[in-house]
C-alpha cells in the first residue's frame, strides 16, 4: 500500500484490523483518505472518521458495562428512559437494536463465518488436558444457574477435579453472584471474565486477514465479548467449554471454536427466542454456523426447547440433545419438620392454607394472571395466605396489588439460598408462565412433596404428572385455574397424595444421575483420568 506523506492509503484487509496507533499516525502524516474492505466490498473512508468510529466503540463499551453503583450507570439508566436520549443512543451512537430481519450485514457474516469455520480442522479430543469451563453471564438466582450448580456438583462427585466457572458480569451486576458461594463450596474455581479487549487500542490488528474478515462483521458488543472469551480460553486451555443460554452460546461458543477447544457444548434453557417474541439476526447466524462444526453439540433442557430451537435454526431435530433438569428429593421426615419452621419464618399460622409462587415478575411469567387467580382463591377462603418469592420489573406492582387485597396474609420475599426450604410452607404451588422451557420451580416443588397447578407452556406438560402430582391447566381463565387450586386447598388429603406421587415422579425422571449421564454423553470424555488424580 502507498503510505507516503499525504498519499491516499489502500488497505487490502478489513478496516477493523486498523488500530488507533496506525490510524493516528497516518493522520499526523497528512493521510486524509483510506480505502479498505467493509462488509465484503472496498469502500473509501475519511481517516478522521475511522478514528471517530474507534472512539465510539470505546464510548459504547463504557456505557454498556459500567459498574453497578457508578455514576455513569445511573446516568445511562436515566437517559434510557428519556425519549430524546433514547433516540441519541440509537442514532448518534449507532446502538444495535433487535427485532429486524436478516439484512446485508448478517448475510455477509454468515458467508464469511461458514467459509472460515469450514476450513478449520477438527481439534483432536486429547489435544489439551485443561479444565472443563462453564460459561454464563453470571450466577443470579435463576433456573439455569441452579442447574449449573447441580452439574458442577455432580461432576465433582464423579471425580472431575478441574472445573472452572467464567462469569461475564460477575462483580458488575447486582445479584450476579447469588450462587457463587455454593459453587465455590464444591471446589469449582469461580472467576469473572477479564475485560481485556480495548477496541481503540487493539482493534483487530493482531488477527489474520481471514479471522479479521469474520470478526469485523460482528456488532461491537458481540465482538467485545468474543475477544475477551478468546483471551480466557487461550490462557486456560480448556478441554471442554459448556456455554449456558443464548448469548453465551454464541459469543463463548464462537471464541471456543476459534481457539480450538476440542468439545463445545451450547446449552439452551428456554424455548427459542422467536417463540418468546424476541429476534436477533446475528445470534441465529452465529449459532447456525457453529452447529455445523464437528466439535460443537447443542442441547436444551426440554423437548419444547429442542423442537423450537431446531426449527428456528433450520436444523434436524436430532441435532438438539435433551439434558433434563435435576432436582434433589426431600426426605419425608425433613418435610414435616421444615414445614413448621418455614411457616414460622414467614409468620403464617401452622394450620393456615397457603398458595405459593416462585418466579421472576416478568411478562413471560404472567404475574397479572397469577394475581387474578390468588384474588379469586382468597375470595373463596378467607384464611388463605399467599406467598410470592421472587423479583423482577413487575414485582413492585404485583406486591402492591396483592398487599392491598390481602393485607398481612400476603408475604413477599426475595430469592435466598434456602428458597427451596420455603416451598415447604406451601399447600399448592401456582405457576402461570406463558413461555417456559422446563421450570426448575415446578420440579423442586414436587420434589418437596408439594402439588403443582400450572398453565401449559413449553415443556411443563413433561414436568408434571398431570392429574397425579398436580394439574396442568389448558385454560388461561383465572376462574378455571382458581378451581384447580381450590381442589387441593379444600381437600388436604388429596394434596398429600399428590405430593407423594410428585416425589415418585421426580425420582424417576429428574434425578441428578440422569442429568449427569446425559451431560457426560455430550462431553464424550472418560472420568477415569480425573478419578485417578
Amino acid at each position: 500500500m502507498n503510505v507516503g506523506p499525504g498519499a491516499h492509503i489502500v488497505f487490502a484487509g478489513p478496516v477493523q484490523m486498523l488500530n488507533l496507533r496506525f490510524l493516528f499516525g497516518a493522520f499526523l502524516r497528512g493521510h486524509i483518505w483510506l480505502t479498505g474492505d467493509a462488509g465484503g466490498q472496498m469502500h473509501r473512508f475519511a481517516v478522521p472518521g475511522l478514528l471517530l468510529r474507534l472512539w465510539k466503540s470505546t464510548i459504547l463499551h463504557v456505557l454498556r458495562r459500567p459498574t453497578e453503583k457508578s455514576a455513569v450507570r445511573r446516568l445511562v439508566e436515566w437517559t434510557r428512559r428519556v425519549p430524546v436520549f433514547t433516540a441519541l443512543w440509537h442514532g448518534l451512537l449507532g446502538e444495535r437494536e433487535t427485532g429486524s430481519g436478516v439484512g446485508e450485514g448478517e448475510t455477509v457474516l454468515e458467508g464469511r463465518l461458514r467459509s472460515y469455520l469450514g476450513g478449520m480442522a477438527r481439534p483432536p479430543a486429547d489435544s489439551v488436558a485443561g479444565p472443563i469451563v462453564m460459561v454464563n453471564a453470571g450466577l443470579p438466582a435463576g433456573g439455569a444457574e441452579r442447574q449449573i450448580l447441580e452439574t458442577v456438583s455432580g461432576l465433582k462427585q464423579n471425580g472431575v477435579h478441574e472445573v472452572t466457572f467464567l462469569g461475564l458480569m460477575l462483580g458488575r451486576r447486582r445479584g450476579a453472584e447469588f450462587f457463587a458461594p455454593a459453587l465455590r463450596e464444591t471446589g469449582c474455581t469461580v472467576v469473572a471474565v477479564h475485560d481485556a479487549f480495548r477496541p481503540v487500542r487493539d482493534a483487530l490488528a493482531g488477527e489474520s486477514p481471514e479471522q479479521a474478515a469474520v470478526l469485523s462483521c460482528l456488532p461491537a458488543d458481540v465482538l467485545h465479548d468474543v475477544m475477551n472469551f478468546r483471551a480466557e480460553f487461550r490462557a486456560r486451555r480448556p478441554r471442554i467449554v459448556h456455554a449456558w443460554q443464548d448469548a453465551m452460546a454464541a459469543t463463548a461458543g464462537l471464541a471456543a471454536v476459534i481457539e480450538g477447544v476440542p468439545r463445545v457444548v451450547l446449552s439452551f434453557r428456554n424455548v427459542a427466542p422467536p417463540v418468546r417474541g424476541m429476534t436477533d439476526p446475528y445470534l441465529a447466524v452465529v449459532l447456525r454456523a457453529l452447529a455445523d462444526m464437528p466439535n460443537v453439540v447443542l442441547a436444551a433442557n426440554s423437548r419444547a426447547g429442542c423442537e423450537t430451537y431446531s426449527e428456528w435454526l433450520g436444523l434436524p431435530r436430532d441435532r438438539l440433545h435433551l439434558i433434563p433438569n435435576a432436582v434433589s428429593l426431600r426426605e419425608l421426615e425433613e418435610i414435616s419438620e421444615r414445614r413448621v419452621a418455614a411457616r414460622r419464618e414467614l409468620g403464617i399460622p401452622e394450620n393456615a392454607r397457603v398458595v405459593g409462587g416462585v418466579f421472576r415478575a416478568h411478562p413471560d411469567k404472567r404475574p397479572g394472571l397469577w394475581a387474578d387467580v390468588v384474588q379469586l382463591v382468597s375470595q373463596s377462603l378467607d384464611d388463605v395466605h399467599i406467598v410470592y418469592i421472587g423479583y423482577g420489573p413487575l414485582s413492585a406492582e404485583l406486591s402492591a396489588r396483592c398487599r392491598k387485597l390481602l393485607g398481612s396474609r400476603y408475604h413477599h420475599l426475595p430469592p435466598t439460598g434456602s428458597v427451596t426450604d420455603l416451598y415447604l410452607a406451601f399447600d399448592v404451588l401456582l405457576h402461570t408462565s406463558e413461555f417456559d422451557g422446563l421450570s426448575n420451580v415446578i420440579l423442586e416443588a414436587q420434589a418437596a412433596g408439594i402439588p403443582v397447578v400450572a398453565t401449559e407452556a413449553g415443556d411443563v406438560r413433561h414436568g408434571v404428572d398431570d392429574g397425579q402430582s398436580g394439574v396442568i391447566c389448558a385454560s388461561s381463565r383465572p376462574e378455571d385455574i382458581a378451581q384447580d387450586v381450590l381442589v387441593y386447598l379444600q381437600n388436604p388429603e388429596r394434596g398429600r397424595e399428590a405430593g407423594a406421587r410428585g416425589q415418585a415422579f421426580i425420582a424417576g425422571h429428574y434425578s441428578r444421575d440422569a442429568m449427569l449421564d446425559a451431560t457426560l454423553e455430550l462431553y464424550a470424555v472418560s472420568l477415569e483420568s480425573d478419578a485417578s488424580k
